[in-house]
């Protein structure tokens, strides 16, 4: 964790997307060279070492890949069977133990889906379990999105409506993904409580949403938790201070 934070302060780096956590369940596991072990607990106590070094060292941690993720091929919408009780003592051990002993901000998801839903809008591992039973307070990255790759039908895969509202802060690389999290503020549209709601849109028509307008605003309070708990909250003061000086000096 050490070495982690200061590499990232030496290359003016101010995140890691990492490390991988997830279990060595198969000794054919494509990224088990990532990972820590094949027990729960002692990829957590390692997570949690080096993790809690480098976040006090104001890295921006995303630990990876959350969650269930242990093969490589094929993993575009792979689905993952498995009951609750192996879920918690094998699967996700480590990554609770990174939460609440290594004080994790961000977390990155993954590309297979827990049963039938994609993981990275399953609102009961990323709000039920993270949030709500582990206190994670941070933001939730999802895996590089497939909006270049004309084999997926990431639109259909890759819900971001339904991942947003599941409580995941942002996307990866979310060019084609424009339009899908638009949310504003429309004081023309009227309801049962009055005038003035959040609207999105949707090929063309006009949809009022309290519900999606919460989530934006949750989605963002995330992101800027692990903002604000970084360097990259140092970083960002220090222009905001050059460019007032700049501006000060310039009027006078």
């Amino acid at each position: 964790g050490k070495c982690v934070a200061n590499e990232s302060h030496i290359s003016g780096k101010s995140g890691w997307w990492g490390p991988n956590i997830n279990i060595h369940r198969s000794p054919f596991g494509g990224r088990n060279f990532e990972c820590y072990s094949a027990d729960p607990f002692l990829t957590g106590r390692i997570a949690s070492e080096i993790t809690s070094v480098a976040v006090n060292r104001g890295v921006a941690i995303q630990m990876k890949n959350f969650g269930i993720y242990n093969q490589e091929k094929n993993r575009e919408g792979l689905c993952v069977f498995v009951n609750e009780q192996a879920i918690r003592e094998i699967y996700l051990k480590g990554f609770q133990m990174a939460v609440t002993q290594g004080k994790v901000t961000g977390f990155m998801g993954s590309y297979n889906r827990i049963g039938l839903i994609d993981s990275a809008a399953s609102y009961p591992l990323n709000t039920e379990i993270l949030r709500n039973e582990w206190g994670f307070r941070g933001s939730i990255l999802s895996e590089m999105t497939h909006s270049g790759n004309a084999s997926i039908n990431f639109k259909c895969y890759e819900n971001v409506t339904a991942r947003v509202l599941s409580g995941q802060n942002c996307q990866l690389d979310s060019v084609g993904f424009h339009g899908q999290t638009i949310s504003v503020w429309d004081e023309d549209q009227t309801w049962s409580g009055g005038t003035g709601a959040p609207v999105y849109e949707r090929d063309g028509v006009k949809h009022i949403s309290f519900t999606w307008w919460n989530a934006v605003r949750e989605a963002v309070k995330g992101h800027m938790y692990m903002f604000a708990n970084s360097i990259l909250a140092d970083k960002e003061v220090a222009l905001v201070d050059h460019n007032f000086t700049k501006t000060v000096e310039a009027c006078e």
